[in-house]
């Protein structure tokens, strides 16, 4: 494999540790999307297919982990005989829309680095063929050499919290919506209207008894406030249909359907049989393409010859036999005419 390897200091920037988890984050940026290069000149560099280079990585590593390290170390051990301890282990690997990310486990002394500003960026070691295309990750590892101009991954995980944010909010809508009856992907407007009339109901029956109508009016507002959960239960039937029953009524169709083109191909057949057109050695041939195509199987039916003897037409006794009689094809020779869209000429020529 004709490839490189780039001992980089193409570096993305660690974020400051929060307040409520100090420390190094989770997951870190290791190869920007599609065309790079460093500031430094080198490069251009491209990420065509993130799944790919993420497949050769976990190939070439198994079930082994990524190793993160000091000032890539690991790459120098052999030249300067020093040790190569690990800031940190990279677990998996995951394409985003902005490049291949990385989930690290961090060791005490990596997390310690980071939490103190020690070392703010990370930079990968990668494979990549001459003309740049990046095809697996190596290693990587902290320095405060950055050389990619990389979004700071303090702004990415501030990103990442606020997508969890948005996709809990997302999961609580539809659970509210799901509590007041509404379809899961009801609308804001639709929420707020449902709980608006549930709000009323129950306000409406608390003025009843707090207005002394006794049991009969506390009874009459009970009874409109299921009226409406119940109307909240089931939607409009002009406007909603129950998933069971759009099942059932598309089964019915494509059984009908079937139904329909089954009598259909028996009744080209039959007609294709009565003109002699079809043997019935050709019966199974003759319902698969007539179901399949009728209209293929009508525009066969008008060239295919008659298989019957004597062709379907009346020969008397006192006739001449033609100078070619000896030659006329037997009915299987028509069958197989018919099948293969064959003439009789061009059946007796291949000398068959």
């Amino acid at each position: 494999m004709n490839t490189a390897k780039l001992l980089s200091s193409h570096s993305t920037a660690l974020p400051a540790p929060s307040p409520e988890a100090p420390g190094a984050p989770e997951r870190i940026q290791l190869l920007p999307p599609g065309t790079f290069s460093g500031r430094d000149g080198r490069g251009p560099y491209r990420v065509d297919d993130p799944e790919a280079v993420i497949a050769a990585t976990r190939e070439y590593f198994g079930n082994a982990d990524i190793p993160l390290d000091y000032n890539h170390q690991t790459e120098h051990a052999a030249e300067n005989g020093k040790p190569a301890p690990a800031a940190g282990w990279i677990k998996e690997l995951e394409p985003r829309p902005d490049g291949i990310w990385a989930r690290v486990e961090w060791t005490e002394s990596g997390a310690r680095a980071v939490a103190a500003k020690e070392f703010r960026y990370v930079s990968p070691v990668f494979f990549h063929k001459p003309d740049g295309r990046v095809l697996m990750v190596q290693s990587a590892a902290l320095t405060n050499l950055p050389n990619l101009d990389l979004k700071a991954l303090s702004s990415a995980q501030a990103d990442a919290s606020a997508n969890t944010r948005k996709e809990y909010t997302m999961d609580f809508k539809k659970a509210v919506a799901q509590s007041l009856g509404l379809s899961p992907d009801a609308s804001e407007a639709e929420i707020i209207a449902a709980a608006q009339s549930q709000r009323d109901a129950v306000a409406q029956a608390g003025k009843a008894l707090n207005a002394s109508e006794g049991p009969a009016g506390l009874v009459r507002a009970a009874h409109e406030v299921a009226a409406k959960a119940e109307r909240a239960d089931k939607p409009d039937p002009a406007r909603f249909v129950p998933m069971s029953m759009h099942e059932s009524v598309s089964r019915e169709l494509a059984a009908l359907k079937a139904e329909q083109a089954r009598a259909g191909a028996e009744s080209l057949v039959k007609a294709a049989q009565s003109a002699g057109k079809l043997t019935p050695a050709m019966t199974d041939w003759g319902m698969s393409y007539a179901a399949e195509n009728p209209t293929g199987f009508k525009a066969w039916m008008e060239t295919a010859p008659d298989l019957r003897p004597g062709g379907g037409k009346d020969s008397g006794a006192s006739a001449a036999p033609p100078d070619n009689a000896g030659s006329a094809l037997n009915a299987e020779e028509k069958a197989v005419c018919a099948a293969f869209g064959l003439s009789e000429d061009e059946f007796q020529k291949a000398g068959v």
